[in-house]
């Protein structure tokens, strides 16, 4: 797919790409949302992990119980992985120039977020890639039900724009294990890395 087709996507029709398998929807389901799988390889996701464990100290807190860590600028750069990944996103049409922020989420094997927007101010595009065990998000418009679910393995990003991202809420069940299309999915210990990209001087 060209870089001027994404951004057709992307920016103007807003259209939804997850394959079938993977969402689950009794009605509509929001448009703006991307779903690549395998984005990052089984190597790539261990390199990540590994980087994680040997350099995170975990110290902004946490957020719904899980502990995070923020690289942006002022509070120290984005590691090699983050600003690679960030430049391939560019590349491949996904961001207008390279992410400036990485926000790391640790989740525990029953961890999940209340549903929630992310604000205004963190841009029109979120990238989030699934990490360490597999897990669903879920999205709704306001207090409507049930929620549109989407299955996310290990090395998947997401993309939101458009209307998934400013018109519907999302969020992570808090559960052990996932039932999803008659499967059932244990979770174990993961993390989800997302990318923004902030207005200049947010990000300082």
């Amino acid at each position: 797919m060209t870089l001027a087709i994404l951004k057709e996507t992307l920016w103007r029709s807003h259209s939804t790409d997850v394959p079938p398998a993977r969402i689950e929807a009794a009605g509509r389901i929001p448009r703006g949302f991307l779903l690549r799988t395998n984005f990052v390889s089984p190597a790539g996701q261990d390199m990540i992990l590994d980087w994680v464990a040997n350099h995170v100290s975990w110290s902004v807190g946490t957020t719904y119980g899980n502990r995070r860590e923020t690289y942006m600028k002022g509070r120290g750069p984005l590691p090699e992985w983050g600003m690679a990944i960030g430049m391939r996103m560019r590349e491949e049409g996904y961001f207008d120039a390279v992410p400036n922020q990485l926000y790391l989420i640790e989740y525990n094997a029953g961890g999940g977020i209340a549903f929630h927007k992310d604000m205004e101010e963190h841009g029109p595009v979120i990238a989030g890639l699934t990490l360490g065990s597999s897990r669903v998000i879920e999205f709704r418009r306001e207090r409507e039900d049930p929620p549109v679910r989407v299955l996310l393995h290990p090395g998947d990003m997401y993309f939101m724009t458009g209307e998934a991202r400013y018109r519907w809420v999302h969020g992570i069940p808090y559960t052990e294990k996932d039932e999803f299309r008659g499967q059932v999915y244990q979770r174990t210990k993961g993390m989800s890395a997302t990318w923004r990209l902030l207005p200049e001087a947010l990000s300082c």
